[in-house]
């Protein structure tokens, strides 16, 4: 074996040597293939919420709800002469659903009851099938669902089906970007955390602040207090692009209390969990090098795969059933949806709330507390 293959091997078995290489080489891959994986499988099933405000006097509804039951959605029949305002409907169900599911209320122009006429092929008849809705995907199913089923009643018929769908709030843009990017970013913090615990082992600046009776105090103080202020750097830069280059209205977030709410929940989380994941290998790792190493390592991961479950990437109504179901358990996900829905729908239930915060400040008040200034050994 010649020099240059020695060398070669050499360094690769020093590679092999470290354990946060062998993380993103071989186990880092291994999640993104099962989640990946998970996702396209198959079809996703669609879930959500269906009001059907249509006349009701004509066999429409009926097959309207065997059609849209089949596709796993729970449809519910109202009154079309009372349903004035079919935005305020959409928000009154999301506030007293307890529910994060879409929502989508159906409505058919009253043309469409004069059956007599249209059998008989007198005249040419208009339908205006509207489905004001809070998600663009589940929107356009059950538009093509209802236009499918009118079309297959209506066989022989002059007819003409005109689809319209409103997105309740504002449609997904640039703006909505900047809300998914504001409260990554803020997951992404943990690594920024675990840098400076990692700096501090790295150094051993921390067993010169465990000295001083005020130093563990100092320690978390500075842990907490220095990647916070990283963050409102990164988020004034994000706003500044967004708004500069793709000329995004941001004011209406950045003005919503509910907004910084949801944004200081995530960055509780990714605080917490950054603290409990340095305990941990603090207490694993046998020397302050070796810790230094695995906490650069395991930071970037932990809140791409938080961020990917929660909807943050891909939309909920594309993720397999049980990601859906796992997302419901996790923090980030609720934060998302008070963003969203505060800036979007001017609505805050208190449910989302208390799933936003009230666990993440009990993960970052936990990771604090056991979080050790030194390692004991």
């Amino acid at each position: 074996m010649n020099g240059v293959a020695k060398a070669i091997l050499y360094h690769v078995k020093e590679m092999f040597r470290i354990r946060h290489v062998i993380f993103w080489l071989l186990l880092f891959p291994v999640i993104l293939s099962i989640i990946y994986g998970a996702v396209y499988r198959g079809s996703p099933e669609l879930k959500g919420d269906v009001y059907l405000a249509v006349p009701q006097d004509n066999g429409l509804v009926t097959q309207l709800r065997n059609v849209l039951t089949s596709l796993g959605l729970s449809v519910h029949v109202i009154n079309a002469s009372k349903t004035s305002n079919p935005v305020a409907l959409v928000r009154e169900r999301l506030l007293s659903s307890l529910s994060t599911r879409p929502i989508a209320v159906v409505t058919v122009s009253r043309g469409l009851a004069n059956t007599s006429a249209l059998k008989r092929n007198v005249g040419h008849h208009s339908v205006v099938v509207t489905v004001y809705t809070t998600s663009e995907i589940l929107g356009g199913v059950v538009t093509q669902a209802v236009m499918s089923t009118i079309y297959e009643m209506a066989t022989g018929w002059t007819l003409h089906v005109v689809p319209k769908i409103k997105i309740v709030g504002t449609q997904a843009g640039v703006a909505e970007a900047f809300i998914v990017m504001a409260l990554f970013t803020a997951m992404y913090s943990m690594t920024s955390v675990l840098g400076e615990v990692g700096g501090f082992y790295g150094t051993q600046i921390n067993k010169l602040m465990a000295i001083s009776p005020k130093g563990s105090r100092y320690f978390k103080a500075t842990v907490f207090s220095a990647p916070l202020i990283s963050y409102i750097v990164s988020l004034f830069v994000i706003g500044l692009v967004m708004s500069i280059v793709f000329n995004a209205d941001i004011s209406k977030a950045l003005s919503n209390p509910y907004f910084w709410l949801a944004v200081f929940s995530t960055y509780l989380l990714a605080y917490g969990l950054a603290c409990i994941i340095a305990t941990l290998l603090v207490k694993l790792s046998r020397d302050v090098e070796q810790i230094h190493r695995s906490l650069e390592a395991v930071g970037p991961s932990v809140p791409l795969i938080l961020a990917f479950i929660s909807g943050y990437f891909v939309p909920q109504e594309l993720l397999p059933t049980f990601m859906r179901s796992l997302a419901k358990l996790l923090p980030p996900y609720y934060s998302l949806q008070l963003a969203s829905w505060s800036v979007k729908l001017g609505l805050h239930p208190l449910y989302i709330v208390c799933c936003a915060f009230v666990p993440s400040l009990v993960l970052a008040c936990v990771g604090s507390i056991i979080l050790p200034v030194v390692k004991k050994l």
